[in-house]
């Protein structure tokens, strides 16, 4: 009984060379959309970080469950406009946070700081270091 085209073996070929195919081209033609080598995969990230908020009481929240924000000066979780913290590279998670904080502007009462918490991963079985640094003295009203 031979292969048809709509048999398990022949859709496995067909997989098989449509990957093969790509990832020749890929390399061929780099980094040009829609072809790519998905160089982003190519090394593991030694750091992260994340923007919090750290209550009076020491607990950590997410920014996002606070509105009426009033901060001493303008948010900015860049690494240029705080260089006494480590250089976690850049978070979209940050934009968002000074996002969210701008357009919920207000009278909160709730005294909190906007802090960064790093995390950085160390080769070998060596636990996760964790930094925190403060980039703003806020208050803020918990909505959530």
């Amino acid at each position: 009984m031979s292969a048809g085209p709509t048999s398990p073996k022949a859709a496995t070929y067909l997989v098989t060379a449509c990957v093969f195919g790509y990832w020749l081209v890929a390399h061929g033609v780099g980094e040009m959309y829609p072809i790519s080598p998905l160089g982003m995969f190519r090394s593991a990230m030694e750091s992260s970080s994340r923007v919090v908020v750290r209550r009076a009481d020491g607990t950590l929240d997410e920014a996002f469950d606070y509105v009426d924000w009033r901060c001493e000066g303008d948010v900015d979780t860049s690494s240029s406009a705080h260089p006494e913290c480590d250089d976690p590279g850049y978070s979209a998670q940050a934009t968002r946070v000074e996002d969210h904080i701008v357009s919920h502007r207000g009278e909160g009462e709730d005294p909190v700081v906007l802090v960064r918490l790093g995390f950085y991963a160390r080769e070998g079985d060596t636990p996760i270091e964790v930094r925190e640094c403060v980039l703003a003295q806020c208050r803020a009203r918990r909505e959530r």
